[in-house]
């Protein structure tokens, strides 16, 4: 088996994460990594015995790496992809794609353009419990879908915010409950229930001290007539919301509770689970480089 030659762009906690994983991972090696912190390049490389860079062209350019791993802070997603791209290399973009529109636009159109491969990190599909949800809504037997509700409630410290310049800021994170810790929740969401064509929607910051949203708030009104409801917010203590269908389900591993009601005209909540129901098996800029994580 050839195994494909991973270089990782960022190796701040979510690229260490990544480097550390990768290990135990058959079918893939680490073989280079690049932060803007030359410290932190060189400690991470020599952790795992491999060449380190400090700008990422260099790291993408050169022959040590089959395909790129994107864990920077979320500005940076779409200029470092898209050069990957455009140079040949696969890339997996950490989430979220991007932090604007046409950013996440560009990034699309260079994969169309180039053929070469991207994804983004939205891993959480493919656990047992979110497949099995996936082919009972694919399956049809659920009917109709009319319902929808996701309530992501979570808990963020205030300390956590403040753990990094970047964090919780417009200019380095570019949002907040939306943009950085529900973006799993909320692929999952459209992906089972579907794209809404109408949003009413009100966010506000209500329980930190930061400048970015912490709750979120959202009706939605789907082309076949359905309505669905969407919650995500930060509490200030460690309660967590039992969720909207008094069985909301935490995904394991994912420190989140959500959960999504997909009932069918006559049938029960998506994931109620009943005899009858199928078991459901400080941010740092370098010049000309990207910052980290």
């Amino acid at each position: 088996m050839t195994k494909i030659r991973y270089g990782i762009v960022g190796t701040g906690g979510m690229g260490s994460g990544h480097a550390r994983t990768m290990q135990s991972i058959e079918e893939c090696s680490l073989t280079a990594v690049c932060d803007i912190v030359p410290e932190v390049a060189e400690a991470v490389g020599e952790e795992y015995n491999v060449p380190f860079f400090t700008d990422y062209h260099d790291l993408i350019d050169s022959d040590l790496v089959d395909a790129v791993m994107v864990a920077t802070p979320h500005y940076f997603h779409p200029e470092i992809c898209i050069y990957a791209m455009e140079r040949g290399k696969p890339v997996i973009s950490e989430k979220p794609i991007a932090v604007t529109v046409s950013g996440a636009d560009a990034m699309v159109e260079a994969a169309q353009r180039t053929g070469v491969p991207f994804a983004v990190m939205h891993q959480s599909r493919s656990e047992p419990i979110w497949q099995a949800a996936w082919d009972l809504v694919k399956s049809g037997r659920l009917g109709e879908l009319y319902r929808t509700m996701l309530v992501y409630a979570d808990f963020r410290s205030q300390a956590y915010y403040n753990s990094a310049g970047w964090r919780a800021t417009w200019d380095g994170e570019g949002g907040g409950v939306l943009i950085n810790q529900s973006p799993h929740s909320l692929d999952r969401f459209t992906w089972l229930g579907g794209l809404p064509n109408r949003v009413t929607a009100f966010n506000a910051t209500r329980n930190h001290r930061i400048e970015v949203e912490d709750v979120a708030a959202a009706m939605l009104e789907y082309p076949n007539g359905a309505v669905g409801y969407v919650l995500l917010h930060h509490r200030v203590a460690g309660h967590r919301h039992p969720g909207a269908v008094g069985r909301a389900r935490q995904a394991p591993g994912s420190g989140e509770a959500d959960s999504l009601l997909g009932a069918a005209r006559g049938g029960q909540a998506l994931f109620r689970r009943e005899p009858r129901d199928v078991a459901a098996p400080a941010m740092q800029r370098g010049a000309g480089g990207a910052a980290r994580m």
